[in-house]
């Protein structure tokens, strides 16, 4: 049997999804959290989703993202924060990129050029890359 452990508000930080979600969805807070890490200005022109499924098809499996939003150079922003490293993330992150792209294209396009730009930010406590 799985218990629910509910965790106070101030004993929260950045790292859990809860607060992470709550503070991203803030157009201001997700802006300023995506310029400080870039080390460039950008400007949201819409209001960032938290919980971004994406499914391309039914046979394959979906993907959820924990912020999307655009800037004014139509630049995509996808955001995950992962708290516990599950040993995959490489792999999951290119997984989601390839799916991610397939998503901007309609059926049966040829112009590859209307993919727009995007960035895929991963944000963890941890060294994914450790040697």
């Amino acid at each position: 049997m799985v218990k629910n452990v509910v965790t106070k508000l101030e004993k929260l930080n950045l790292v859990d999804r809860f607060l992470f979600d709550e503070t991203m969805e803030d157009k201001e807070a997700y802006q300023a959290a995506v310029s400080i890490l870039l080390e460039s200005e950008i400007y949201l022109i819409d209001n960032p989703e938290t919980e971004k499924e994406i499914q391309v098809s039914p046979e394959l499996r979906q993907i959820r993202l924990d912020v999307v939003s655009m800037d004014k150079k139509r630049i995509l922003y996808y955001t995950e924060m992962q708290k516990v490293d599950t040993g995959n993330l490489k792999k999951r992150s290119r997984y989601y990129q390839a799916q991610l792209d397939v998503s901007l294209l309609e059926p049966g396009s040829k112009d590859f050029n209307m993919i727009n730009d995007s960035c895929f930010i991963l944000i963890a406590p941890f060294d994914l890359f450790r040697g």
